[in-house]
């Protein structure tokens, strides 16, 4: 029978989240480049994904629409405070509302 530890687990998972980091930061180098020109895309890309998952954010679509969202309106921007306000519903409703309102939906 196969045994996987916790830790094996848990380097699969790292693994895993590099490739998805890496892909965004190679598709938002493309799709804004007058924001990232000349700039390695992956130190933003990790920097913003620590945020979006202060924020509660987990899944890849929602860490990557709070990328794009920063990229759009800056880091500070005042709607931040939507992503802490927990009665506009869960964390990846919130970045949902915060989409739409840039009109990405």
């Amino acid at each position: 029978m196969l045994t996987i530890r916790p830790e094996q687990l848990a380097a699969l998972d790292q693994a895993a989240f590099e490739l998805f980091l890496r892909r965004l930061a190679r598709f938002l180098g493309e799709e804004y480049p007058e924001h990232l020109a000349g700039a390695d895309a992956l130190p933003f890309v990790r920097e913003t994904a620590a945020e979006g998952r202060r924020f509660g954010l987990e899944t890849e679509e929602d860490l990557a629409m709070y990328a794009e969202a920063v990229l759009i309106l800056g880091h500070g921007h005042e709607d931040e405070p939507i992503l802490s306000d927990e009665s506009l519903g869960t964390p990846s409703e919130r970045i949902q509302y915060l989409w739409e309102r840039l009109g990405n939906a």
